[in-house]
């Protein structure tokens, strides 16, 4: 969640109660807002930052993330070790941070006598918050599945012909390729640390059902076809990711369309980071990730640079695979909806369990 100020350039929210307190005349004023405040960035001066303005002090409070979880990740980047981290701030910012006990619902209470340091602790709460995130491996993904009984037989035979024509090329072995059952699109990633950000990203997704995705769609499934290889990294002798290609039928960008927008959306709310400028439309046949992890499962960083964190990976010589296999159909498919996938799960399918769905039609 992305809380920043309203200067950043970027769009953030802040959901919860945002509360001001000033001096005025020897007067005690005090005016409260409840209910979701939303601070878009580049927009005009929302009324709660016009009230900061005026106040002379100020108490900012906001949800606290990850308040039902037990003490750790994050609290060590909050409070920090022995809470050196929350005094470092107050001292710096001066003002008074309050935060919910471990495993407490509440709120994070940031009271100062001036309304720039309450902003300036704030800010920095959001920065530790955001390199929190961006440090934990993710932990669901949007999908289309791409398990249909033909891309999986289809794909079965790609398999024993590798096998059968590429096997004597250097790192080429059964362990490189996709569980069939897995067999996925993979639109963009996503860290959801709680069951109330899972419920974020499933209401979003209704959201965007709702703005754009029945438009394009027309309340109809999309019709695609999955035809030919690519690989991912320049020299295709030291490959460590080859995917199919996945296109509509049609030839319209309809697919194109969703995934962007989809992914625009998920990126303003603050629960997935942006990875490219364009959603790149690919399925996963081979990942040298898959010797490691034969879960079917893929890294963040892998999907776009086909790079790991793992510091031994095993390239593929996959000129051949490339020469040969340039454009094998995996067959035909109807995509009817977009899942909230959970990583290392599987249902009773053998896809990953799914924590929530945008139907197409």
């Amino acid at each position: 969640m992305s809380y920043g100020p309203p200067w950043s350039g970027s769009v953030g929210e802040c959901t919860g109660r945002t509360s001001f307190t000033s001096r005025s005349n020897s007067r005690r004023r005090r005016t409260s807002t409840q209910g979701p405040v939303t601070v878009r960035m580049n927009h005009a001066m929302p009324l709660w930052w016009k009230r900061l303005r005026k106040a002379s002090s100020a108490k900012w409070r906001f949800p606290a993330p990850y308040t039902s979880e037990p003490m750790g990740f994050w609290f060590l980047y909050i409070i920090g070790k022995k809470g050196e981290t929350k005094k470092r701030l107050e001292t710096e910012t001066r003002t008074s941070i309050s935060i919910p006990k471990p495993g407490v619902e509440g709120e994070i209470v940031i009271t100062g006598q001036q309304r720039g340091a309450v902003i300036s602790a704030r800010t920095r709460i959001d920065v530790l918050l955001d390199s929190f995130r961006k440090k934990q491996p993710f932990t669901h993904f949007l999908s289309f599945a791409l398990n249909q009984p033909v891309i999986q037989e289809k794909f079965l035979q790609f398999k024993e012909e590798v096998l059968e024509k590429c096997s004597q090329d250097h790192g080429v072995s059964s362990s490189l390729f996709q569980n069939p059952a897995k067999l996925h699109l993979t639109l963009g990633t996503l860290v959801l640390l709680n069951e109330q950000e899972i419920q974020r990203a499933c209401d979003l997704l209704q959201q965007c059902k709702e703005d754009f995705v029945d438009q394009i769609t027309g309340g109809k499934p999309l019709s695609v076809e999955v035809t030919g290889v690519e690989y991912m990294n320049d020299d295709p002798a030291m490959m460590d990711v080859l995917y199919a290609k996945v296109r509509m039928k049609d030839g319209s960008d309809k697919l194109q369309m969703i995934a962007d927008q989809l992914v625009e959306r998920f990126v303003a709310s603050g629960l997935m980071l942006r990875e490219w400028d364009r959603v790149k439309l690919h399925a996963t046949v081979m990942n040298t990730l898959f010797r490691k992890d034969p879960s079917g499962a893929e890294e963040r960083s892998n999907t776009v640079t086909g790079k790991s964190s793992f510091k031994e990976r095993e390239s593929f010589n996959g000129r051949n695979i490339l020469k040969l296999f340039e454009n094998f159909s995996f067959g035909e498919a109807q995509l009817d909806a977009v899942l909230l996938s959970q990583r290392y799960s599987s249902d009773a399918s053998g896809y990953y369990g799914t924590a929530g769905r945008l139907l197409l039609h």
